[in-house]
C-alpha cells in the first residue's frame, strides 16, 4: 500500500476505461447531431423582411457567385439539394457555421490580417459605407439597425 492519499494506478486499457470512452464518444456524436440541425423560421418582426439597395460591386459579386453556384449544381447532378439559399455547400445544403468560421479565420491568417469575428464584418461594412459618403440612414436600413427615440 502506498502513501495516504496516493492515487491508485489503473491500467490504461481497463474495461471500465474502455466503457467510459465509448460513452463519451456516443455523447459527442449525439451532441454533433444536435448542433448541426438547421431550422428555418420566419423573421422575428415584419420589419425584418425588407428590400435593401446594394452597391453595384455587391450586385456584380452576387451575380458571379450565382454563376459558380449553377456550375456546382450541374456538377452535383442528382446530388444537389435545392435549399433556396444564396450561400450553400457544393451540394446545395446549408453552410455549417463552424466551417464558415474556420475558413474565415484561415483567410485572415493567409492575408496577414488580425483575427476578428465573422460578425465584425458587419461593423467593417458600416465603416466603409460611411467613409464613402453613404447616408447613415441608408446604412442603418441596409444593416437592419433600428433607432430608438430618446
Amino acid at each position: 500500500m502506498g502513501a495516504p492519499g496516493a492515487l491508485k494506478a489503473t491500467p490504461k486499457r481497463s474495461p471500465e476505461r474502455k466503457a467510459h470512452r465509448e460513452q463519451l464518444e456516443a455523447l459527442r456524436i449525439r451532441w454533433r447531431k444536435l448542433r448541426t440541425i438547421v431550422q428555418f423560421v420566419e423573421p422575428k418582426s415584419t420589419r425584418s423582411r425588407r428590400t435593401i439597395r446594394l452597391p453595384q460591386v455587391v450586385v456584380g459579386a452576387l451575380k458571379a457567385h450565382r454563376t459558380r453556384q449553377l456550375e456546382e449544381r450541374l456538377a452535383a447532378g442528382g446530388g444537389w439539394t435545392d435549399s433556396g439559399l444564396v450561400f450553400t455547400t457544393a451540394e446545395g445544403t446549408p453552410l455549417d457555421a463552424r466551417n464558415v468560421t474556420r475558413e474565415f479565420q484561415a483567410l485572415l491568417k493567409a492575408a496577414v490580417v488580425p483575427r476578428v469575428r465573422f460578425h465584425d464584418l458587419r461593423h467593417t461594412a458600416a465603416t466603409l459605407l460611411l467613409s464613402q459618403g453613404v447616408d447613415p440612414r441608408t446604412i442603418m436600413e441596409t444593416l437592419g439597425a433600428t433607432v430608438r427615440s430618446v
